[in-house]
């Protein structure tokens, strides 16, 4: 039989491993084996494998089992329905279904009363999904939902497929439904600055949100991408402050939802408001990043390709005291850097 990949990929130490242990448990007649190296006794293994209800024909010796002695001794243990059985009699197949039986009637209860004690306090229709979508990509796509517990609010982001692209929508509502918040619906749609810092042209662009994540309560990380029709179009992974999106000027640029309407339907009435991300980005080279996922505690972004292949671990910003000995050290050699370097220069340092 040809060797199972597996066990190409085990190390002399594994293979070392499971012989001691064979060995140990399996051995019934030490005396026969005169030769030096590993032996066990092959048909006391595969009855463990058996995928079958019958008792074993040479079960375990239990003597030294500290846990199986240890249950014994305790009646109040031994009939307690808090601790999973011990069945010294049975295959392994046999005790991996009951393990799993009893898994889903200790998860079925909780679901129960879960779904007994949720209501639904509103619905918001907003739009048609493709049904064309791969299930597996489907899965990493918007919408994106996080809560502000700070300021009990929910926020809800996500684009309108093909309806409108190029525009990030950030749906925003209190955690008390009774209660009103500002700028409750706002589109936003991304400058062109990044057309200009990165390949010098004062040509007009518009880019597409690929992905949008929160980094934390305050910042959106986002990812870009040119809406051309040359090749190689420019990828760009962005952080947003939500200050320059939910700004004063912002927030009498309210919209009157129709509920009886999805909100697709009703794209065109949506206030915009246009953003850039000054120097808090980088273009995404060599990749055809599509997805994100962000932790502003552990200061990381992950940045997954179309493909769902490749991955890319970017620090998204560094101590402080780090900081500060960096640009002691590196001033001299920054005020001779053209702009366009500088804004590449971020604090996000990528690593494969």
């Amino acid at each position: 039989d040809p060797v199972p990949p597996e066990l190409n990929k085990m190390t002399q130490k594994d293979i070392t491993f499971v012989a001691d242990f064979l060995t140990e448990h399996f051995n019934e007649a030490p005396e026969l084996y005169s030769r030096k190296g590993k032996y066990f006794n092959v048909e006391r293994v595969g009855q463990y494998l058996k995928d079958e209800d019958d008792d074993l024909v040479s079960p375990p010796n239990t003597d030294g089992n500290q846990w199986f002695n240890f249950l014994q001794s305790s009646n109040s243990l031994k009939e307690s329905p808090l601790l999973f059985p011990y069945f010294p009699q049975k295959s392994l197949h046999f005790v991996k279904r009951r393990m799993e039986s009893i898994i889903d009637q200790c998860l079925q209860k909780p679901a129960d009363v879960i779904g007994k004690t949720v209501h639904q306090a509103f619905c918001m229709p907003l739009y048609g999904a493709s049904k064309s979508d791969d299930s597996t990509s489907q899965l990493l796509k918007l919408p994106f939902l996080w809560h502000d517990k700070s300021y009990n609010l929910h926020y809800v982001l996500f684009t309108m497929l093909e309806n409108s692209v190029s525009k990030l929508y950030i749906l925003r509502r209190h955690t008390d439904i009774a209660r009103s918040t500002n700028n409750g619906l706002l589109a936003v749609e991304f400058g062109n600055f990044l057309n200009k810092s990165v390949i010098e042209s004062n040509e007009t662009s518009s880019y597409s949100c690929l992905d949008a994540h929160f980094y934390d309560d305050e910042t959106i990380t986002v990812i870009l991408v040119e809406n051309s029709e040359q090749e190689g179009k420019e990828r760009i992974l962005a952080q947003l402050p939500l200050s320059s999106i939910c700004t004063e000027e912002n927030q009498g640029m309210e919209f009157n939802w129709n509920s009886g309407q999805r909100l697709d339907m009703q794209r065109d009435g949506i206030p915009t408001c246009t953003v850039t991300a000054e120097t808090q980005w980088r273009v995404l080279e060599n990749m055809k990043a599509s997805y994100i996922t962000v932790n502003g505690i552990r200061k990381v972004s992950c940045v997954l390709s179309s493909n769902l292949r490749h991955i890319r671990v970017f620090e998204m910003d560094e101590d402080d005291g780090e900081a500060e000995e960096e640009e002691e050290e590196e001033a001299p050699q920054a005020d001779s850097l053209p702009q366009e370097e500088l804004n590449q220069s971020t604090d996000m340092a990528e690593g494969d």
